[in-house]
């Protein structure tokens, strides 16, 4: 009897996978970036300002830029509010004095970024 009902209950779940895969192949590819592909890059594209003296704001202004190009990649609008290393959610430590040093150079670096990816346009 046991076995009975374990042998029920293995075809009804190899059927609703058989299902799951079945309505998720019959949903098509993702839909296209409105943005487009990212535009080629020169090297050092990405480099800091030299107003940048320390490594937490280069790193900040790095990540920010990088911050831009994952937003374009996912085809976000670009909002660094959006972006949880901005926000102090992720991202490596950062001593609480240089929360504000690291936002600024981050907002830049995002700037920077939207310029690059997403062109001079308004959004």
């Amino acid at each position: 009897m046991k076995m009975k009902m374990f042998g029920a209950a293995l075809l009804t779940l190899s059927l609703a996978l058989t299902g799951a895969s079945a309505a998720h192949a019959f949903q098509g590819p993702p839909p296209p970036n409105p943005y487009g592909p990212p535009p080629p890059l020169r090297p050092g594209w990405d480099n800091a300002p030299g107003s940048y003296r320390d490594d937490i704001q280069r790193r900040a202004y790095q990540e920010g830029i990088h911050g831009a190009r994952k937003d374009r990649e996912n085809g976000r609008r670009p909002n660094v509010n959006n972006r949880d290393e901005y926000m102090r959610k992720t991202a490596f430590p950062v001593p609480p004095n240089m929360i504000n040093s690291y936002r600024r150079a981050f907002a830049a670096g995002y700037s920077h970024g939207v310029q690059i990816f997403y062109g001079p346009r308004r959004y």
